[in-house]
């Protein structure tokens, strides 16, 4: 916010949850926190070259076959990392079977993705000592296993909150109401007093207004996986930002020039 000093921006924002009685804040951890997508990428990219190079002239149908495949199994297996396996078992069901030892080397390299040291997104850090700083405790809800969100919360977090502070939900699952209903009950709080903060429509601010969670806010970002979803599924009383860092000057909606839009 031009002309507002930190002192009183973090002023306003307190004064702001306030008015909206919001006593918690939780934040989705992958593509809103974490930069999660982008690391994944290129690895993901090989080990499908690795498996679909086996097809020959039928590459690019493999391909497509992959991705296609991808997208279903997050229905199918959640973020199980067994998923990779399953996706290239259908593939075969569908093309054909590849010799065993390029199936394994492309279940390896997918399985790297598990071994890279993840960074918070530009701004993340700052934002959640923000939050510290108002007298309020930044939460975080993840779809994951509880080994690989401990290295997640070891490499990002583990200096700016307790481990207790993290809420896992089970990686054979999604993010719907339900789980976001235990994930308030972890946390002892009403979805009313809650402000959720994610990167996903379908995934965080869908099943959270039908909790009834008022106070939702939607990054949308280059870190995220969701593309266009972030946009034409949003509802009109959920908050649009651009960068995780413009949570801070929601407070600015108290001001006679508002900084924020939704």
């Amino acid at each position: 916010m031009v002309g507002v000093s930190n002192i009183e921006r973090e002023l306003l924002f307190r004064k702001w949850l306030e008015k909206k009685q919001v006593d918690e804040l939780i934040f989705d951890l992958d593509g809103t926190i974490s930069n999660t997508y982008p690391p994944f990428l290129g690895i993901y990219r090989m080990a499908m070259e690795i498996f679909a190079v086996e097809y020959g002239n039928k590459h690019d149908t493999a391909i497509e076959a992959l991705e296609r495949l991808n997208k279903e199994s997050f229905n199918i297996k959640g973020v199980n990392p067994n998923r990779w396996e399953w996706i290239l078992d259908q593939t075969e069901l569908e093309l054909g079977s590849v010799n065993k030892e390029v199936k394994k080397c492309a279940l390896e390299k997918f399985g790297e993705m598990y071994k890279v040291p993840l960074e918070m997104i530009p701004g993340a850090e700052e934002t959640l000592l923000f939050v510290r700083k108002t007298e309020h405790k930044p939460r975080i809800v993840t779809l994951a296993n509880e080994p690989w969100s401990r290295k997640k919360y070891n490499w990002m977090l583990r200096e700016i909150m307790p481990w207790e502070d993290v809420y896992i939900v089970d990686e054979n699952g999604r993010k719907g109401p339900e789980q976001w209903m235990r994930s308030m009950e972890y946390f002892r709080v009403e979805p009313e007093r809650v402000m959720v903060v994610g990167d996903s429509y379908s995934s965080d601010i869908a099943p959270c207004e039908k909790i009834g969670v008022r106070t939702r806010v939607l990054v949308r970002n280059q870190y995220s996986d969701w593309g266009s979803l972030q946009e034409s599924e949003k509802d009109s009383d959920t908050y649009l930002i651009n960068d995780i860092k413009q949570l801070m000057d929601l407070g600015g909606e108290l001001l006679r020039h508002k900084t924020v839009f939704r």
